[in-house]
């Protein structure tokens, strides 16, 4: 059996130490699935709320497998779409006086690595036909080409899970998916791992005073507290941002509550007040 920290030998510290952080049962199942996945050449899918670690996983699993020493490249769909994205991924050909010049695009760049898809659902049915044909074909011909060019390309496809029990793929966007990534991991919100929160912490603070030469080694009980209870709609992104917020806020080196961002401290203070309140009706 895969352990968590197998799929993690080939990968650069920052990003093992942030997967190393989060020690909840729940995220080591899932680190031991992506090591299974890492060690096929399938596409996968991966599924999970906004700024719940898409992107850090789909790394981790190109590095951990194969074609861990060739080019991991990120695209954002969102951001393609405001291209020409058939030009993008096929590049172009045309003849010229001096004969053929060409402009080879991603799926020829990244030939032997790992294309990450962020937001894929939102690629066009007409792109996502191309690169299943692509993929299923292992070749394609560039825009005005006449030969094909072979490929070898892995495909990770990011998916943002909306909130809430409704927020799964719906069946046509799992259809489409499936066809290019068969295989799915689902990345659990901060909220269902409330015991990775104090860890995570100190590894931000750590970044912290890597990056911003701010020496914050520690957090009061009262803050971490707080932390631990926020519902954290951000995910992991929102809290290495209020970490960053709270550090910078802070002149010694501990975190106390009064650093943390207000909306942070007023939901506390609510969340006491509704604590109070039940008390209150059980009396």
């Amino acid at each position: 059996m895969i352990k968590p920290t197998d799929i993690s030998r080939r990968t650069d510290l920052k990003l093992e130490a942030f997967w190393r952080a989060q020690g909840s049962v729940i995220i080591r199942n899932m680190l031991r699935t992506a090591g299974h996945f890492a060690l096929s050449d399938l596409g996968v899918r991966i599924v999970g709320e906004k700024g719940s670690g898409k992107l850090p996983l789909a790394r981790l699993i190109h590095q951990a497998s194969s074609r861990g020493s060739f080019s991991f490249v990120h695209i954002d769909c969102a951001e393609l779409m405001h291209r020409d994205p058939e030009k993008a991924l096929l590049g172009t050909e045309r003849s010229g006086r001096d004969g053929n010049e060409t402009e080879p695009g991603l799926l020829e760049t990244t030939d032997g690595g790992t294309i990450y898809l962020d937001t894929y659902p939102l690629l066009p049915g007409s792109i996502r036909d191309l690169l299943f044909k692509a993929l299923d074909m292992k070749h394609f011909r560039r825009i005005g080409g006449t030969k094909d060019v072979r490929m070898n390309v892995r495909i990770i496809n990011g998916i943002t899970k909306r909130p809430g029990p409704g927020g799964a793929e719906n069946d046509t966007e799992t259809d489409m998916s499936m066809r290019i990534s068969p295989v799915c991991i689902n990345i659990p919100h901060l909220r269902e791992r409330r015991e990775d929160i104090e860890s995570l912490i100190y590894l931000f603070l750590a970044e912290c005073s890597e990056e911003m030469k701010k020496y914050v080694n520690g957090i009061t009980s009262e803050a971490l507290e707080v932390c631990r209870y926020y519902g954290w709609p951000g995910n992991i992104y929102e809290l290495r941002n209020v970490i960053r917020h709270s550090a910078l806020r802070c002149k010694g080196p501990t975190l106390e509550l009064d650093h943390l961002p207000e909306y942070i401290r007023h939901e506390n203070r609510v969340r006491g007040m509704h604590r109070v309140k039940d008390l209150s009706s059980n009396l």
